[in-house]
């Protein structure tokens, strides 16, 4: 995807989800903004912080991932976490 794009969906993801991921991300400083392609292990976490990402956002936007979605290429980047997140909001509108 090139730079528009990416900054076009950092612009449109909710600051709910940007402070569930921050709340992952201590050390990753606070004025900085979250690359939407960078990836999450770039940025300090693990894959057991993935797992953690990604129970918290299935509480956080009352969703449901089904086991083939939890997948770390889903949950990779902060982009391919919202995509996966918007994904289950469509599927329970």
């Amino acid at each position: 995807m090139e730079d528009i794009g990416m900054e076009h969906l950092q612009q449109t993801w909710p600051d709910a989800f940007e402070e569930t991921v921050r709340s992952l991300l201590p050390a990753y400083p606070a004025q900085q903004p979250l690359p939407p392609d960078a990836s999450f292990r770039s940025v300090g976490l693990d894959s057991l912080g993935i797992m953690t990402l990604v129970m918290r956002l299935q509480q956080r936007f009352a969703v449901r991932f089904p086991p083939a979605v939890v997948a770390i290429a889903n949950f990779e980047t902060p982009a391919a976490a919202w995509r996966t997140v918007s994904a289950a909001l469509d599927d329970n509108s």
